[in-house]
């Protein structure tokens, strides 16, 4: 489009006559030496149409190229974060032992952030100031060959200086990133026991604990401000040059008549451009390397091993019944953590019969729940089988026999949604089953005063559930599972919720025959 309104301004003054041979011809006329003036055909209609048409097509392309650039940049964000949220949500339980939670967190937002908000954009900005650099080099080395002589130097200078600053803007984004994970621990386990916080009137000292975090993460943040002015000075000079070098170079063409003066100031005019792109180029350049820190980072949790959940050859498919009785053999289990670690259980043996309420006491660390995992394979057992109703678990799909048996945890959880999403998960059971059952848990009367009753919508981070209520909605969808594994620890749930829990378990069950036959492990403190 440029080229177009230069090569109007030239035809302007006559098509191929320049601009002394018109006035030479007119002053002929008047002398009487020419019987008519000379005629300038008039263009404009011509360079209209075509300007028109060049703007249109400019239009298009830009909104073709910028919507293929969201597009892209938006399906690549999606397939690496549902790849990693895949991969996390897999991932064995010594990752989430291994693995603070600031930096998982950190992972999600921050390094997902980069890739959908500033990758994409730096890329494109990066793309499109080197096509138009390319573009202006191309356009005044056409005009004036002898620019190209002096950018030699100029490109060599351009060179060093972002590889530079690419160096420095790379690790101080590394940094800043590994920076961040504190702050999003911190601010985590503030959320987590924000009521004992208080409780302790430890107010002021964590919000000091928190800004000493994000005072440290902003340091990066700063050098980086600070790197970016250092490069943008010296690119600046540089673009000066490109400027004193391109204008010298096409005034000197334009005295020696070689090119016309509207040319000239289209090469002046990009040379200006350059200036302004070059440091857009190196810029964006460099922030765009920097944002790959944060791909390679999304990448390692995309590759987390997860536990394997689908069914593998030689694999064993229980019938529907499955478990019936619920007889339990372990026989020489030794299990542990990671198979870099010892092993937390070795050689344990026991047969326990259907229907049979079995405790488990020890000190902490004696392998109370490390045994509880070991039923739901989410430690590495290496030695021993351990079967249900005769069927090896290591040969059950992982989702079918987690699906097939309960648990009542030491740290009762509650899921965002109604209550009757906390009661039935799986959606199988019909109102009248669920008023049983918070009947047997004892939370009919609670429920009852609601004002939507089971469909009230529940939020664990703003509601305040006694922590007993929430072994009671744990224990309602236990109910229709044959084995049933509790984790109570009596320095947290003391008193009248241990005697409740113990009589639910003990007693109810034999009050309802769909109870009647439950095998339950419960573990506990000495």
């Amino acid at each position: 489009m440029d080229f177009w309104l230069a090569d109007w301004s030239a035809s302007h003054v006559g098509g191929n006559i320049d601009a002394w041979n018109l006035t030479e011809a007119n002053a002929n006329y008047t002398q009487g030496n020419l019987s008519q003036p000379m005629d300038v055909p008039d263009t404009t209609g011509y360079y209209i149409t075509g300007y028109t048409g060049l703007s249109v097509g400019a239009i298009v392309l830009t909104a073709a190229a910028v919507a293929a650039a969201i597009l892209t940049s938006l399906r690549g964000a999606r397939v690496m974060h549902d790849r990693m949220v895949h991969n996390i949500v897999r991932a064995p339980l010594r990752f989430f032992d291994t693995t603070p939670t600031g930096r998982i967190l950190n992972r999600m937002a921050g390094d997902q952030g980069s890739l959908d908000n500033n990758l994409p954009g730096n890329m494109e900005l990066f793309l499109r100031s080197g096509l138009k650099i390319v573009s202006a080099i191309v356009a005044v080395a056409v005009i004036t060959p002898y620019f190209l002589i002096g950018m030699i130097p100029i490109i060599v200078f351009y060179y060093f200086m972002q590889k530079i600053y690419r160096a420095t803007a790379r690790e101080l984004k590394r940094i800043n990133l590994m920076k961040e994970s504190p702050v999003y621990s911190q601010l985590s386990q503030s959320f987590g026991g924000l009521s004992t916080i208080r409780a302790y009137r430890a107010e002021e000292r964590f919000t000091k604990q928190m800004m000493e975090r994000l005072n440290d993460s902003f340091v990066p943040l700063l050098y980086s401000m600070g790197a970016e002015g250092w490069m943008g000075v010296r690119l600046v000079c540089a673009g000066a040059v490109i400027i004193f070098v391109a204008g010298l170079s096409s005034v000197v063409a334009g005295l020696h008549g070689l090119v016309s003066p509207a040319w000239v100031g289209l090469a002046i005019s990009y040379a200006i451009r350059m200036q302004v792109q070059m440091f857009s180029v190196v810029s964006a350049f460099a922030k765009v390397e920097a944002n790959m820190t944060s791909v390679e980072r999304v990448e390692i949790y995309s590759r987390v091993p997860g536990e394997i959940y689908e069914q593998k050859t030689g694999n064993t498919i229980p019938p529907e019944e499955w478990p019936k009785s619920g007889t339990v053999q372990l026989e020489s289990v030794t299990a542990r953590y990671d198979q870099t670690l010892d092993p937390v259980l070795t050689t344990v043996t026991a047969n326990i019969r259907a229907g049979e309420k079995v405790g488990i006491c020890g000190r902490t660390g004696s392998g109370k729940s490390s045994l509880t995992l070991t039923l739901f394979r989410m430690i590495d057992m290496f030695e021993g089988v351990i079967s249900i109703d005769g069927v090896d678990i290591s040969r059950v799909p992982l989702t079918l026999l987690r699906s097939r048996l309960s648990i009542i945890p030491q740290d009762p959880v509650l899921f965002s949604g109604t209550i009757r999403f906390n009661l039935d998960p799986e959606e199988d059971s019909d109102d009248e089953e669920l008023w049983r059952a918070l009947e047997i848990a004892q939370l009919k009367d609670v429920v009852t005063d609601l004002p939507s009753k089971l469909g009230k919508w529940v939020v664990p981070s703003k509601a305040r559930c006694p922590t007993q209520y929430k072994h009671h909605c744990c224990f309602k969808r236990c109910i229709k599972c044959k084995h049933i594994v509790c984790g109570i620890r009596t320095m947290v749930i003391v008193g009248i919720m241990l005697v409740k829990i113990e009589i639910l378990i003990l007693y109810q069950y034999n009050w309802y025959s769909l109870l009647a036959k439950h095998t339950s492990f419960t573990g506990t403190q000495r």
